[in-house]
């Protein structure tokens, strides 16, 4: 495959994570103190029992892939 070179790459390393910021850190704990009761969940989907099946079975296959190349 060609490389574009507008494209960057970035691969985080969670090891080594930058600290951080003071608005980051107030608006994290200002989620953690809100209550469920006061989140709005209007805007996403429901998902039907066909969808959590699907992600079931999407589950297992993507779990036998990883035993697999682990065991090659």
């Amino acid at each position: 495959m060609k490389k574009d070179p507008e494209i960057v790459r970035f691969q985080l390393d969670p090891g080594n994570l930058l600290p951080l910021t003071e608005m980051q850190r107030a608006e994290l704990d200002a989620l953690q103190a809100l209550p469920d009761s006061e989140i709005d969940y209007s805007d996403l989907l429901a998902l039907s029992g066909d969808f959590w099946k699907g992600a079931k079975r999407a589950g297992r296959e993507i779990l036998a892939t990883v035993k697999r190349r682990k065991s090659a």
